[in-house]
């Protein structure tokens, strides 16, 4: 009900999912959340628009693997009709040994 009609997701692998492909994928995910935690959480409210962000720490299990990662997350949520509906959301591993070819080292 808070994921507006025309949402658009952006994926970790920069896949960019409508409203129902999101839905349709989170409903379908096997995964055993044992911790979820956010950090760093930031808003801000521009009238009937707000910013959010923050740091989602994730440990889950998946087909009998364990994971651990962390993904920095931004939504844009929009208020109508006394109601707040995201409209926009997307999310980026974080990794703290990231590295590529175009990153300037010194």
């Amino acid at each position: 009900m808070i994921v507006a009609g025309d949402f658009t997701f952006i994926e970790p692998d920069g896949t960019v999912k409508n409203r129902d492909k999101y839905l349709a994928d989170r409903s379908s995910d096997s995964a055993d959340i044992e911790s979820f935690e956010n950090v760093d959480l930031k808003a801000r409210v521009f009238g009937n628009c707000a910013l959010a962000s923050g740091v989602a720490k994730i440990t889950e299990r998946r087909q009998g693997k364990h994971y651990r990662f962390s993904l920095r997350w931004k939504e844009l949520w929009l208020k109508d009709k006394g109601k707040w509906h995201v409209l926009v959301s997307q999310a980026t591993p974080v990794n703290p040994n990231w590295d590529a070819s175009f990153v300037i080292k010194e």
